[in-house]
């Protein structure tokens, strides 16, 4: 009986998409580069930007495409890390969260978690309050960016900011932040 001939494997480079300058991630050594699409990776945001600063903020790729030797993602997800948030909350503060769901303009849905943190202790009105202008705010917002801008956005911190600043004049707050982001589907 002849021995079968065994395929080779390849390496093949991850490459994140425009807005990130199409930075390689890492390489992957595969027999068939079809198995890799739907592949996530998530990568630190201080590595994809330089800012050593966001060492605690992760986004998340998954692989959609390959041309040659290179397999192109896309961001589905932006997260920070919970024990960043844990070291952020102190006493006499109240920390606000949320989940909900809201489409971007290219009709993609996101779960978008913010996270408030005011710089006193506020009654349930107030922070039901803030908890409903937060999602007011965002699901406005959301729905006039397609899904890169939105990512644009949110890593950029314009987001954050120009909400920060429309929910102060209610409570004064602490921070606001967009704690985790991820498309569903």
């Amino acid at each position: 009986m002849p021995a079968q001939k065994r395929k080779k494997k390849e390496w093949y480079q991850i490459v994140t998409p425009k807005i990130f300058k199409e930075k390689v991630l890492g390489e992957t050594h595969l027999l068939d580069p079809t198995k890799s699409i739907g592949r996530c990776l998530s990568v630190s945001l201080a590595d994809l930007i330089g800012d050593i600063k966001r060492q605690n903020i992760y986004v998340k790729f998954r692989i959609t495409d390959f041309t040659g030797t290179k397999l192109y993602t896309i961001p589905v997800g932006y997260e920070i890390s919970p024990t960043v948030i844990k070291r952020m909350v102190r006493r006499r503060t109240r920390k606000i969260d949320d989940s909900f769901i809201v489409e971007t303009l290219d009709k993609k849905k996101f779960r978008i978690k913010p996270f408030i943190l005011t710089k006193g202790r506020v009654n349930n009105s107030v922070a039901s309050t803030l908890r409903l202008t937060s999602r007011e705010k965002l699901a406005d917002a959301v729905k006039n960016l397609d899904s890169k801008k939105l990512f644009e956005a949110i890593i950029g911190h314009k987001l954050q900011s120009t909400l920060y600043k429309e929910l102060s004049k209610i409570y004064p707050l602490k921070y606001f932040e967009i704690r985790k982001l991820e498309l569903i589907g």
